[in-house]
């Protein structure tokens, strides 16, 4: 073997590398940042709907067979299902855009904002002071070699309010900022 055979191997080899790289990795699927605001009511069942904003930088899309909550918090539910998207946080007055749960599934390079519902019923939420709850969202993943399996995909604090403890048997919307 020569040199030239040897640079025409690399050549070659870094070319099916480069494709692979740039074309056909299995896509990886990510929520990004934590949700800016939330809608909820917590009286006779827990609803919480969450816009979560999904990311997949990779080529191939990245498909979530079915999301879940799980919450670290001793008066909530551990878990808690998906069951629906709406069309906005806080849907318009006689809005009926409530789509039941799907996979969700997201395109190679593509970011999508999703607003999920989770409902967990029945629990009534007893709350008597404002409080900051540990959300992590996972997802039910498929891969192409593997079994599908629950994924943590975001950890994050649920900010709430004074206003949302004392209106907790109403289903509005809160911002999840810190003050």
């Amino acid at each position: 073997m020569n040199s030239a055979d040897i640079i025409a191997t690399c050549a070659l080899l870094f070319t099916v590398g480069s494709f692979w790289w740039l074309s056909a990795r299995a896509g990886k699927l990510e929520i990004v940042g934590e949700p800016r605001s939330y809608s909820f009511a917590a009286s006779g069942n827990l609803t919480l709907n969450l816009p979560l904003v999904f990311n997949n930088s990779r080529p191939l899309a990245a498909i979530a067979i079915n999301l879940r909550i799980r919450i670290q918090e001793r008066a909530f539910p551990s878990t808690v299902p998906f069951v629906a998207t709406r069309d906005a946080v806080k849907p318009k007055e006689g809005s009926t855009s409530r789509e039941m749960a799907t996979s969700i599934v997201i395109q190679g390079r593509e970011t999508r904002v999703v607003c999920c519902e989770f409902i967990s019923a029945p629990f009534d939420v007893v709350m008597a002071k404002p409080l900051d709850v540990g959300v992590t969202v996972e997802a039910f993943i498929w891969r192409r070699w593997r079994q599908p399996s629950w994924t943590p995909l975001l950890t994050f604090p649920l900010r709430l309010s004074a206003s949302a403890v004392a209106h907790r048997n109403q289903y509005l919307t809160y911002d999840n900022q810190t003050d």
